[in-house]
């Protein structure tokens, strides 16, 4: 019996360190810094994957090469924004549409990037993806399968709300990028042993507790 508890405490142990979270939280604002600057912007929101554009105030990673997860982050630890409002005030005008961009030149404020990806998650109406209320577009962000980025090279990634013009907009969108089989995911091979030893020790003082109990008996 005493087996019995130190495996299932060392499987609910492995189980709650093989769901860590190994990923980087990217708050896009969708709104302007300020009254005469554009914020986090795409001067083409209706450019093809592969297209040369411009973004205004992006949010820049280097990420390594590999492959990537991008999904919603609204409700991790650090997520700002669960939906924008790209027409505030206006109905149909809530959205997580983002878009992704490898770095080619440019200053932070304003660079040239290849879009990598339109990330218009839902179903919502228009090429923004457009719903009534902020819910509705987080919810149908978050039963929203992942997107995917590859990667052949280390590369400097820009993230950005796809609007060319931000000055009326509020909110923003949270994403969670997560590079697919992360070692951090999972227990690091001296943890998972001395996990195992500590919960082995615990094992065998338990046994030695009930010899001893039994002579006395």
């Amino acid at each position: 019996m005493k087996n019995s508890l130190a495996v299932a405490l060392l499987a609910a142990t492995l189980s709650v360190a093989s769901t860590a979270h190994a990923g980087t939280i990217v708050n896009i604002s969708g709104a302007s810094p300020d009254a005469d600057h554009q914020g986090s912007g795409v001067d083409n929101p209706s450019a093809a994957v592969g297209t040369a554009v411009h973004f205004t105030y992006a949010v820049q990673l280097q990420l390594a090469a590999g492959d990537y997860t991008i999904r919603d982050a609204w409700g991790m630890k650090g997520a700002l924004y669960d939906a924008w409002d790209f027409e505030n005030g206006v109905d149909g005008s809530w959205t997580d549409h983002f878009s992704v961009g490898a770095y080619i030149d440019g200053q932070s404020n304003y660079a040239t990037y290849t879009l990598l990806i339109d990330g218009l998650p839902g179903t919502g109406t228009g090429h923004f993806g457009g719903f009534d209320t902020e819910a509705g577009a987080s919810n149908a962000f978050l039963a929203y399968p992942a997107f995917t980025l590859h990667l052949d090279q280390d590369t400097l990634v820009g993230f950005a709300a796809p609007d060319y013009d931000l000055w009326d907009n509020t909110g923003g969108v949270s994403l969670d990028v997560e590079r697919v089989g992360s070692p951090s995911a999972v227990p690091e091979p001296a943890n998972a042993l001395m996990m195992l030893a500590g919960l082995g020790g615990l094992a065998g003082l338990a046994r030695r507790r009930a010899r001893a109990q039994a002579r006395r008996a």
